[in-house]
């Protein structure tokens, strides 16, 4: 009776509809929605401004088909590990790196950031990047 469903599967999933006319013909068909676990399911900027304007200070991962984050660390040039947060959720502003580091203001540098986390189909993503701040 639905003309136009709308699907948002979060696993490779199979959708099969069956018709019957009001003369009894039947018919099926069926469509495979494949679901994948990729670095395009993620926005994290590549640049943020921690100058307190409430606009961009902050700096976090964001977005769709993640489970969960393991481990979301923060380097500078030299690998010394400035931040890190585990077992987080993404989207979540309060686990967000505000580019101190204990409790120095934030210099304007590029770092590196190491994000694992598992899909909501259960593969693990591994992403590598690196992040500016600007003043």
């Amino acid at each position: 009776t639905c003309t136009n469903p709308i699907a948002s599967p979060t696993i490779t999933t199979t959708y099969v509809v069956r018709v019957t006319s009001s003369f009894g013909c039947k018919n099926s068909d069926s469509v495979r929605v494949m679901v994948f676990c990729d670095q395009s399911q993620m926005f994290i900027p590549n640049a943020f401004t921690p100058n307190g304007d409430g606009q961009n200070d902050v700096f976090y991962p964001r977005g769709v088909g993640v489970s969960a984050v393991k481990n979301f660390s923060i380097y500078n040039r030299w690998g010394q590990l400035l931040y890190q947060k585990s077992n987080i959720q993404l989207n979540d502003p309060s686990v967000a790196w505000d580019g101190s580091y204990q409790g120095s203001a934030p210099k304007p540098d590029v770092y590196v950031y190491v994000l694992e986390a598992t899909c909501l189909t259960g593969e693990d993503i591994n992403i590598k990047g690196d992040v500016t701040i600007l003043r």
